[in-house]
């Protein structure tokens, strides 16, 4: 999703993650993932990625968050989640 740049850290908060998790010039998303969704993540201008963690009750076994933000203010982000 294309978001502005100052909704990803709310966004991210809502997620049970942190900006504090964001770890620039990481992407957490692996090449499989990326090729099952056929999503071309850039790495020109700014790339953080996150792990974000699971409570022991959460359905999800993992969330991943990559956030490419780039000039105009506009982040594109991208989330997987494995159940």
């Amino acid at each position: 999703m294309r978001v502005p740049d100052s909704a990803v850290r709310p966004w991210l908060t809502a997620l049970g993650g942190s900006s504090a998790d964001l770890t620039k010039g990481w992407n957490p998303i692996i090449s499989h993932e990326m090729r099952e969704s056929g999503w071309k993540i850039p790495t020109s201008g700014a790339l953080f990625g996150a792990a974000i963690p699971i409570p022991q009750d959460g359905p999800e076994t993992s969330k991943k968050v990559a956030v490419a933000e780039s000039a105009g203010d506009i982040a594109q982000v991208f989330l997987v989640v494995n159940l």
